[in-house]
């Protein structure tokens, strides 16, 4: 090709070249007729799509290392798909009918959406980087788990308190077509269906601008994410004392300082659909004498007193039922491990297996046993 096109045109016919390596089947073997472990694309794009084989091919081949092809890879890809298009159907379907404002007035924006623009950039910049190297898998990852983490996961969620408000769908707007035009050359069947629907001014996402970053960056949020790890760590205690979320927790806060206090009371309604807190104080110190799961960040704490989280009673007796098990999966264990005959022939994965359940055991049961610690008087 270059040497007809400088010959023909006096011109080569790019400027870059990128080679990848080769497709090869699960087992890292070459495929071939005679082994019979070729993979027809046209089944591929009948089963999951066009849009999901090429995420796929593009995003996990890495410079100078042979790909292989793993149906559960496919799948992934497909899913990421189905979450960026049911994400596009809660944007679009709180737009309403008519026409739709979607100029952001930056005086009217709250906390997540300036958290979510700011996070936005920090994006756009990676997967820029990314582009700019050829390196498509790391471009993708950065669109990735922005979309799946901080839009969905967090935003969108938000969102739902104040779907009402014009400056939430209109960073809800921006964003999900920022995401959707930087996924376009990877999958383009759907992303550019999704653009056709949000509004737009061009005919096509194929000649629409390539995303900037939004004008302004708003630095002062990230001193703020202290308040997405304080719902991280209140939810991950309901988990682990398997508290329904339908079931209120109390809280207690105390801040050190004045200005997180008052952040927090502007977004007390976030917080509250995230960890459904009720009561919900906010004090000098804690003021409860009951014992109590406490959540220690900087700058601010939170409280959980044991009698909101579960029935005491009820607690120390399954957890007294789960020492009993635990002590009988340690014995077990530790007689599989002093019996010779098993450590002679038992093969070293399995053994690995077994000395790693042990260890598991043993964890568990120091844990329990501090957790029965922690609900005496």
């Amino acid at each position: 090709m270059i040497f007809q096109a400088v010959e023909f045109t006096g011109q080569s016919p790019f400027r870059d070249c990128v080679i990848h390596g080769l497709i090869r089947d699960a087992e890292g073997r070459k495929m071939s007729k005679s082994l019979g472990n070729g993979v027809d694309p046209a089944d591929v794009i009948e089963q999951y799509g066009a849009d999901a084989l090429r995420y796929f091919i593009t995003t996990n081949s890495s410079p100078g290392l042979d790909l292989r092809y793993e149906t559960e890879k496919v799948e992934a890809a497909w899913n990421f798909i189905n979450k960026l298009w049911n994400m596009s159907r809660f944007v679009l379907m709180n737009l309403g009918d008519g026409a739709f404002d979607a100029s952001i007035d930056e005086s009217t924006l709250g906390f997540p959406e300036k958290d979510i623009l700011d996070k936005m950039n920090k994006m756009i910049r990676e997967a820029d980087a990314s582009y700019d190297r050829y390196e498509f898998g790391e471009a993708a990852k950065a669109i990735y788990n922005f979309a799946w983490n901080d839009y969905a996961a967090w935003y969108l969620e938000m969102a739902k308190i104040r779907i009402d408000l014009q400056p939430t769908k209109a960073v809800l707007v921006k964003v999900l077509k920022t995401i959707v035009q930087l996924l376009h050359p990877f999958m383009p069947y759907v992303t550019e269906e999704i653009y056709r629907m949000l509004p737009h001014a061009e005919a096509s996402i194929t000649i629409s601008a390539w995303p900037q970053p939004h004008v302004f960056d708003y630095p002062t949020v990230r001193d703020k994410q202290w308040f997405y790890e304080l719902i991280r760590r209140i939810r991950t205690i309901r988990n682990d004392y398997q508290v329904s979320f339908a079931k209120p927790i109390a809280v207690t806060l105390v801040f050190e300082q004045t200005s997180d206090a008052a952040f927090f009371e502007t977004n007390r309604d976030l917080f509250a659909k995230f960890v459904n807190a009720e009561p919900l104080w906010i004090a000098n110190e804690n003021p409860t004498t009951q014992k109590t799961v406490p959540v220690l960040l900087p700058g601010v704490q939170a409280y959980l007193p044991l009698g909101s989280l579960v029935d005491l009673a009820q607690e120390r007796a399954r957890l007294e039922k789960e020492i009993v098990r635990l002590e009988g999966e340690i014995k077990r264990s530790e007689g599989l491990l002093h019996n010779p005959q098993f450590l002679a022939k038992a093969p070293s994965d399995k053994l690995a297996a077994e000395k790693a359940k042990h260890q598991n055991y043993t964890d568990l049961l120091r844990q329990t046993q501090e957790r029965i610690e922690a609900l005496k008087d």
